[in-house]
């Protein structure tokens, strides 16, 4: 019968700490805590760039594997520990953003009787960005919808708070091609204003989305049923070399019979030849409906 393999303890060095951050890297951390029998304060030796193994672990998706490590040591992972922040001031939640990890986070609140919070994720790191901005930025807002506590929601407010460098988390979803995100979440209460917003550089929500090619996520009947007059309000501030993005006649089309379900649909065209001046214009422009008995 084959030994088990030696045990050995590791030193609380810089040393150790690489060897625990190429671990976590190459996905192997679980066997080589295992050997090197690691604890609480392995985790949290820094880097000299400020970083530590619990960081990295969040970024990768390791914070469950983290938890099951010292899980039955005399100091588990808490969610204390996702508090902590690097050289730069971000905390975990900074770095779990980073690929949508949300979920292990969750968890590691929910052993202490927690759960996600807004405070959690509007805390101002480095350049005045929070695990908001980096969650919007890189598609992970739906997420962060289906973990937040009871009775906490996610407000158009929240995805126009400015970072550092001004730039809000609509910006950045309408440059990365994730506004569905946020119309799916929030609906209605995006409003024509809150796509106009501007940055500080003086680019709008709707300016940004046009430059990226993002237009057809703005513009979704859906979003805008029942409310057609602030659609054109929108629709008059697309530049018109970029108006070939999308079908808005199409679009309004669709718009139209959401809101007004009962009428007919109309010709292509013709709900956007007569919305320009006033939604009146466009139910005169309709066929008329048809009595029962005529």
């Amino acid at each position: 019968m084959a030994d088990a393999p030696e045990k050995t303890a590791l030193p609380l060095s810089r040393e150790t700490e690489w060897r625990i951050y190429e671990a976590i890297t190459e996905y192997e951390l679980l066997p080589f805590a295992e050997k090197h029998q690691l604890t609480h304060a392995h985790f949290l030796l820094k880097s000299n760039k400020g970083y530590t193994p619990l960081h990295w672990a969040a970024r990768y998706g390791c914070l469950n594997q983290v938890a099951s490590i010292l899980e039955d040591t005399d100091h588990p992972l808490s969610s204390k520990d996702l508090s902590l922040r690097d050289s730069a001031g971000d905390t975990l939640y900074y770095w779990v953003a980073m690929f949508g990890h949300f979920d292990q986070a969750a968890a590691i609140l929910n052993q202490d009787g927690e759960t996600l919070s807004l405070h959690h994720l509007l805390t101002h790191g480095s350049r005045g960005r929070t695990p908001l901005h980096q969650a919007a930025e890189e598609g992970h807002l739906d997420q962060i919808a289906s973990l937040l506590s009871p009775g906490q929601k996610l407000t158009p407010e929240h995805l126009l708070l400015p970072d550092g460098d001004g730039w809000t988390s609509l910006h950045a979803m309408a440059s990365n091609g994730h506004l569905g995100q946020a119309v799916a979440i929030l609906g209605p209460q995006l409003t024509a204003q809150h796509f106009l917003t501007a940055n500080d550089a003086g680019r709008s929500v709707l300016s940004t989305a046009t430059h990226a090619g993002n237009l057809e996520q703005i513009f979704q009947p859906g979003l805008w049923q029942g409310r057609i007059p602030e659609m054109l309000q929108l629709w008059e501030q697309v530049p018109e070399e970029s108006r070939s993005q999308i079908d808005f006649g199409q679009i309004a089309d669709e718009t139209l019979h959401r809101s007004l379900p009962s009428l007919p649909r109309l010709e292509r065209g013709v709900f956007h030849a007569a919305a320009r001046a006033s939604l009146p214009g466009v139910e005169a422009a309709l066929p008329p409906q048809k009595t029962k008995g005529r």
